[in-house]
């Protein structure tokens, strides 16, 4: 659907897997040209959105859960890494950093400016860029990055007016640049083979080329800073004011730790256990000899106690308070409201969600595949699950701002036989953009709405209160003239909030998660 494509290889030597990851794809028709280089390519640098990250993580753990097996069956499990050029470099970025895996990329579109908080720079991935390459330069990496430079990368940059100085007022044009050095995203400049499947030296097999970028290094970080500050800019009239306000608050947050999130789906989230309650006070009728806490608490109560609706025999004249107390009928009282200390009540900060996630548990075709019995159906229709599933779904990612639709995940739990997880999801359930947060089924059906709410309460205040933070430094950052872009020795006004302007970069990476 979304045009991904990806493969698991195998070493027949080592048996160790690498998962890679295609890049944009051209030469496949319209189709693949709209799937890739527009909607997936033009949702990162506008949105923040890699749309294709969902598959290319299901492909990923696909090769886990394989190194994983073989490794229960001989006690040693290979090793698995992920690789990708482009798009497809992106794609092992974000696995990378998701189940915190090795690997390598070429000239790879960078995965720290997208919306899921993954931290620049590190060691698990050697990321291979090409001086004059636009796409790897318009965006942070996750890992290390090494650049080489062809004659061809610097002849393009000079020719655009480029300096190999610290200066930043030389009178460049970027956009010449760009156009100069195309070439250089090519895959087969680090192959030994060219587009035409014909013989060619690989940049690896040219030392001059480190050499190069060295020496040019001050000449190539300007450009390079200034394809970034090109597709900042696209960034930010993309998504506005709105999306600047967001960006700082995933900025507050700060990156997600290699591996996090993989780790979230496999534990899942669950509650604390509910307390064993204390034991009650003797109530005031208990002999200090007899009953709860005393000395002969094991004794019967031979005593009776009016709370114990002892008949009282009746007395003409006599014992009138006590037949009173006993003739008299209790008023039936209305069962109590919700306190608003729980999601079902109106005044609590999540009950909107609440009212979302307990319409999707009980929408028709709730569960299309049949995967749970009518019992559980029944289970799941109680208040406290759609409490736990919006709970649930905050403690995974406290961004989720809807809860669109509850499903149940594919993966059976081999002890229960019911689904193992109800996966959030909020926007459409079939695109691969949307939020999703597993929630463990047991864990739902048994926490009690009183914990699910006073957790989302606490979420959710500390998200407002991030969010306020946010804006208010977005606005004195940007100010009455509105946000402005560098280039070279050129300041640009962007549009402003009356013509879509605005906006950000994440300054690191946003959410998921």
């Amino acid at each position: 659907m979304s045009g991904y494509q990806g493969t698991i290889y195998r070493n027949t030597e080592s048996g160790d897997y690498v998962v890679a990851h295609r890049g944009t794809e051209v030469n496949s028709g319209a189709k693949a040209i709209i799937q890739d280089a527009l909607f997936t390519d033009g949702s990162m640098a506008v949105s923040r959105v890699n749309p294709q990250a969902e598959e290319a993580i299901a492909l990923t753990h696909r090769a886990i859960e394989l190194a994983e097996k073989e490794g229960r069956r001989s006690g040693h499990a290979p090793h698995v890494t992920v690789t990708g050029h482009s798009l497809g470099g992106c794609h092992a970025q974000i696995t990378a950093h998701h189940f915190n895996l090795e690997g390598e990329t070429f000239n790879a579109y960078g995965a720290v400016s997208l919306g899921l908080r993954i931290p620049e720079g590190g060691h698990k991935v050697v990321n291979h860029v090409l001086a004059g390459d636009t796409v790897s330069a318009a965006s942070g990496h996750y890992g290390e990055v090494r650049i080489y430079a062809t004659e061809n990368d610097l002849r393009a940059m000079t020719m655009a007016g480029y300096e190999n100085d610290a200066s930043k007022l030389d009178s460049r044009m970027p956009i010449f640049a760009v156009g100069y050095a195309a070439g250089s995203h090519s895959m087969h400049q680090f192959t030994r083979r060219d587009g035409d499947e014909r013989p060619d030296r690989s940049i690896f097999d040219q030392p001059e080329a480190v050499t190069r970028a060295a020496v040019a290094k001050d000449m190539i970080d300007k450009f390079r800073d200034d394809v970034m500050t090109m597709r900042q800019g696209i960034t930010m009239v993309g998504r506005g004011h709105l999306g600047a306000a967001l960006d700082g608050i995933e900025a507050l947050r700060g990156p997600v730790a290699p591996g996090e999130y993989a780790e979230r789906e496999s534990k899942t989230w669950r509650l604390p256990p509910t307390p064993e309650p204390t034991p009650a006070h003797p109530a005031p009728y208990d002999s200090p000899l007899f009953g709860p806490g005393a000395a002969f608490r094991d004794i019967g109560d031979y005593v009776p106690k009016p709370t114990e609706a002892t008949p009282v025999p009746f007395r003409p004249g006599g014992g009138t308070r006590e037949r009173q107390a006993h003739e008299t009928e209790v008023e039936p009282t209305a069962p109590p409201k919700p306190s608003i200390h729980v999601m079902s009540a109106p005044g609590h900060i999540a009950h909107h969600l609440y009212l979302q996630a307990h319409s999707a548990v009980n929408r028709p075709g709730f569960d299309p595949d049949g995967l749970l019995t009518e019992h559980q159906r029944g289970q799941l229709a109680a208040s406290h699950v759609s409490a736990s599933v919006v709970a649930g779904a905050l403690h995974y990612d406290s961004g989720f701002r809807a809860v669109d639709h509850v499903v149940p995940s594919t993966k059976i739990d081999p002890e229960t036989g019911a689904p193992r997880y109800l996966i959030a999801v909020q926007g459409d359930v079939e695109s691969p953009a949307s939020r999703r947060a597993p929630v463990d089924l047991q864990a739902a059906l048994t926490i009690p709405m009183e914990q699910s709410s006073e957790m989302a309460r606490t979420m959710l205040q500390a998200r407002e209160q991030k969010e306020a933070q946010a804006l208010t430094q977005a606005m004195e950052q940007n100010g009455p003239g509105g946000p402005t872009m560098r280039i070279g020795g050129l300041t640009i006004a962007m549009p402003s909030a009356d013509s879509g302007g605005g906006g950000g970069d994440g300054g690191g990476g946003g959410g998921g998660g």
